[in-house]
């Protein structure tokens, strides 16, 4: 094996250029900037291995770790083509990324702190489109190898403080019917599962002549949130398969088990839609209509709360009226 290790950190680095052409009126102009940014690489080569034979460079033992971090970003661009003015900036506080890779494992994710992003378009009749983010992050870990034992897995993604100015408000929203709080997603899902090929080298001839290429055994719904517009949804849920059972879900192993959710201010805002007329009568009365087969009423006022349950001889119940 070759060991290769590698740290960088740099100060800053910038950009800055404009193009001009006087004949068509037409400029750009961009000024770019990133501070502080620190990576550190750790790779295991195999001897004599051959980059385009993943698969057999993975069982010989190669593998891989990237992390990169940096501090402030920050850009602008303006164009002008045929007397239509674009501007645009964006800032970010912060961020990281990293990415692992080895015979057994893939690690994934990101992130990014406090995003501001603002657009003057000239065609558009509103002084500026802006919006900012307080936390965007995505991260993911999943096995890779070919086994009959199952390994855990989770995914992770989130969209915190999701911003939008009130001139972007007020072209579908002028008299503030609905909430224009910031918004935010965040889902956790964590599980154990297994692949039945190599998913590094799905054009082997036991990958095209497998027709099941992988098994769920288990799927847990750590955190479900959706907040915006005056919309508060939460849900967990715990459910294991069986992969015996490929007919009762039509190609699906059978799942057992339990999700429960609670929804808040879904009533306030379809009323909302229906005055502000993004919603018609019959579409508002088909989703009550939808809604009311899975959920029931809460404690509190404009609440809704539902609790699936799936049986593992596969009846399905919602809130204990059975639906299959």
């Amino acid at each position: 094996m070759i060991d290769v290790m590698q740290k960088l950190a740099l100060g800053a680095i910038s950009l800055d250029f404009s193009i001009a052409d006087s004949e068509n009126d037409e400029n750009v102009s961009l000024a770019a900037s990133i501070a502080d940014i620190k990576q550190a690489v750790v790779v295991t080569v195999p001897i004599g291995m051959d980059p385009e034979k993943m698969p057999a460079a993975l069982d010989a033992g190669f593998a891989l770790s990237a992390d990169l971090s940096h501090g402030a970003i920050s850009g602008a661009l303006s164009v002008t083509q045929e007397n239509q003015p674009v501007s645009g900036t964006m800032s970010v506080a912060s961020g990281d990324m990293s990415f692992a890779l080895d015979r057994d494992m893939m690690r994934y994710g990101g992130r990014a702190i406090d995003t501001k992003m603002s657009a003057k378009i000239g065609s558009i009749p509103i002084p500026s489109i802006e919006y900012s983010i307080g936390e965007a992050s995505f991260n993911m870990v999943a096995p890779v190898n070919k086994s009959t034992t199952p390994a855990p897995f989770t995914i992770q993604y989130k969209i915190a403080d999701l911003w939008v100015d009130e001139d972007l408000w007020s072209l579908f929203d002028p008299t503030t019917l609905l909430s224009h709080a910031p918004a935010t997603i965040n889902l956790d899902i964590a599980g154990m599962g297994n692949w039945l090929i190599d998913i590094m080298d799905t054009e082997s001839e036991e990958a095209r002549n497998t027709p099941v290429k992988g098994e769920l055994h288990a799927l847990t719904l750590n955190a479900l949130q959706v907040t915006g517009v005056g919309i508060n949804l939460t849900g967990v849920g715990d459910f294991t398969f069986n992969n015996d059972d490929l007919e009762t879900f039509d190609g699906l192993p059978a799942p057992s088990g339990t999700a429960t959710f609670h929804m808040a201010g879904l009533n306030s805002v379809i009323d909302a839609l229906l005055k502000i007329g993004l919603l018609e009568n019959d579409a508002a009365f088909g989703m009550r209509m939808g809604l009311g087969l899975f959920t029931v009423a809460g404690d509190k006022k404009d609440t809704l709360t539902s609790e699936i349950v799936v049986t593992p001889d596969g009846q399905i119940t919602a809130n204990g009226v059975r639906l299959k």
